[in-house]
């Protein structure tokens, strides 16, 4: 699992750092890696198992990878960014649809309706709570 998450987040900062575009100023790597680390503290908190963790992390790492195309509907092609990777990572089916409802939970209004859903839609918002947050929001 471990190989797997390793390669998963060299491909996607690969993926943003070759195609996100210039004027996509908030959700980029660090929103996702933020979003990664604060998922992670909460499925801990939450009592999560070592393969929830690992299908949190996962989804938190590609729900956003889309912005690298387009704005609006990112989430569903995000979901097949992440597909084709598990597979090529021979992850298993069932393990690639959970990833896939999570990223999918995170679709503004967000309406998630398990467990890691709703940790992954917590973990996204999180800026909102920072105290600095018009600072965070302007990326200065």
């Amino acid at each position: 699992m471990e190989q797997v998450l390793y390669r998963a987040i060299i491909y996607v900062e690969r993926l943003f750092l070759d195609h996100l575009s210039d004027k996509i100023y908030f959700h980029d790597l660090k929103h996702t890696l933020q979003t990664i680390r604060i998922a992670k503290e909460i499925g801990k908190q939450s009592g999560l198992s070592e393969v929830e963790l690992f299908k949190l992390e996962l989804a938190a790492l590609f729900h956003d990878t889309d912005y690298t195309q387009k704005y609006i509907g990112h989430e569903e092609q995000s979901m097949r960014i992440a597909t084709d990777f598990l597979r090529n990572e021979n992850v298993g089916q069932e393990i690639i649809d959970e990833i896939c409802r999570c990223i999918s939970d995170t679709r503004f209004p967000q309406f998630p309706t398990e467990k890691l859903g709703r940790i992954l839609c917590d973990a996204d918002l999180y800026h909102f709570s920072l105290k600095h947050y018009v600072l965070y929001s302007r990326k200065t």
